[in-house]
């Protein structure tokens, strides 16, 4: 079961056309890089 932060983390990846930074990401979203690469890790497990 993904998190709520994690629903918003892929949200935003399938809003973007282009590529986009875990720090770009992390911006979007208010939560730090660690917790970024940690959430994308999470999800594909």
């Amino acid at each position: 079961m993904l998190s709520k932060r994690q629903r918003t983390v892929l949200q935003v990846l399938k809003e973007q056309k282009d590529y986009i930074t875990i720090d770009q990401i992390a911006k979007k979203v208010s939560f730090s890089p660690k917790t970024i690469r940690n959430d994308l890790s999470q999800i594909g497990q």
